[in-house]
């Protein structure tokens, strides 16, 4: 834990609380958490990251990790979309171009990273038998 006034206050904190008190600080704490999670979407990474922050000062590490949690799942999405978007415009700028094997290559990346991609599915299926065709 990062020492300062927060790190203090915890050590304080654990040297006087009493079951009924401990009992008390956890309800707070599951309604603040339910709030939360009605409130602040999955999307706002900002928010979570800070959470995690404020979890860990308090040391609340297990909700800390939590909201590492959520943050890692929507940068991995975030990622994987963009990375299908990529593929995807690449395979159009191929086929624009004249390269159709190289969309074909492009749109079936697309389509493998995200098989509900309809566009890049389509694509790979017109393009893979026009290749076959030839």
């Amino acid at each position: 834990m990062r020492q300062g006034s927060l790190g203090r206050t915890a050590a304080a904190y654990d040297s006087f609380v009493d079951d009924d008190d401990e009992l008390s600080v956890k309800a707070v704490l599951a309604e603040f958490k339910a709030e939360v999670a009605r409130r602040v979407r999955p999307e706002d990474v900002e928010t979570h990251l800070d959470l995690a922050v404020a979890y860990h000062e308090m040391g609340l590490n297990d909700e800390a990790a939590g909201e590492l949690s959520v943050v890692q799942a929507r940068l991995e999405f975030l990622r994987r979309s963009s990375t299908v978007e990529f593929h995807y415009l690449t395979g159009e700028i191929r086929e624009a171009r004249g390269d159709i094997a190289g969309a074909l290559v492009s749109y079936r990346a697309a389509a493998a990273l995200d098989p509900g991609h309809e566009k890049a599915v389509a694509a790979a299926e017109r393009l893979g038998k026009f290749v076959l065709l030839g």
